[in-house]
């Protein structure tokens, strides 16, 4: 193939992008995105902005949040823009796939809002080991809560 030389890429990576290509044409991608690398549309980014304000409102009221509760608020928040949202076309797209909230998407996720504890799965931690570590992570936590304060309140002028 032409294109596969043209842009050294194998010939079934070639077939996959042209066989996806509409897929990849209607896709909604979240805000800030620009390379689609993997179809990702703006329903995970409005999921991911809601569970980090649920987590910060936890930590900022020093509850302890596990990787279990962290993972089920995730799919239950992400449900619930499915069903509110049905008819938007990031909406459709995103109810044909299942959003499942995995040990990958977690990392990820931790790794976009700033955390890289990978402490959180057990629900009794030492609390001597993990003292600096939660404190840390408290303040990360109360300072997003306080620019989003600032944000909207800026708006409201």
């Amino acid at each position: 193939m032409e294109l596969a030389r043209e842009y050294n890429r194998t010939s079934s990576t070639i077939c996959t992008i042209l066989k996806k290509k509409d897929l990849i044409k209607a896709q909604t991608p979240a805000k800030g995105i620009k390379i689609i690398s993997k179809l990702r549309n703006s329903v995970h980014n409005k999921m991911e902005n809601l569970l980090l304000s649920w987590l910060t409102k936890k930590q900022i009221a020093g509850d302890t949040v596990t990787e279990a509760s962290l993972c089920e608020k995730a799919r239950t928040i992400y449900a619930d823009l499915l069903q509110h949202a049905p008819d938007t076309p990031a909406a459709q797209k995103a109810s044909q796939k299942q959003f499942k909230a995995s040990r990958g998407w977690l990392d990820n996720f931790r790794k976009r809002i700033g955390i890289h504890s990978s402490d959180r799965d057990d629900e009794t931690t030492n609390s001597d080991s993990n003292t600096t570590e939660d404190y840390i992570l408290h303040v990360r936590m109360q300072l997003v809560y306080f620019v989003r304060i600032i944000i909207i309140i800026k708006k409201l002028k």
